[in-house]
């Protein structure tokens, strides 16, 4: 995917390191930021995938995630977010905003590029001969 790459909006750099070099393992483009606030929305069509931390909204998560995804409008949305401290009600919130998915944050990262390569699987992203390099060395053991 020289072209296209996966938005990754978090406040915790922890997440952020391993994300990066879980995503780099695998060919995978990942460009962070630490806010919603920092996207430029000119630069949406540079990205096929925005994974968007719920602890990097402010206090008023619920309405800024609408706004977010406003803005991006067209572009999928994963949401991670703090399962233990999450309550059903609250994830269904989430995926009522319109978010393609929600997920923990404190994932591991195998099974973030695993989900990642399942929703790129879904829009058609990915079919070149860097992502098969990555599927080859992820079903040898090799990836992360």
């Amino acid at each position: 995917m020289p072209d296209q790459k996966v938005l990754l909006i978090t406040a915790n750099a922890g997440l952020s390191a391993a994300a990066a070099g879980a995503f780099a393992s695998v060919y995978i483009q990942l460009v962070v930021l630490t806010s919603c606030a920092k996207f430029p929305v000119q630069d949406k069509p540079k990205f096929i995938l925005v994974l968007l931390d719920m602890d990097s909204l402010g206090a008023a998560k619920m309405s800024e995630l609408r706004a977010f995804l406003a803005r991006m409008r067209g572009l999928p949305v994963i949401a991670l977010c703090d399962m233990a401290k999450t309550p059903n009600k609250d994830t269904v919130e989430i995926l009522s905003t319109g978010v393609n998915d929600v997920i923990p944050n404190a994932i591991n990262m195998n099974l973030l590029i695993a989900k990642t390569r399942a929703h790129l699987r879904r829009l058609g992203a990915g079919n070149n001969a860097a992502t098969d390099r990555a599927a080859g060395g992820w079903t040898r053991g090799d990836g992360i």
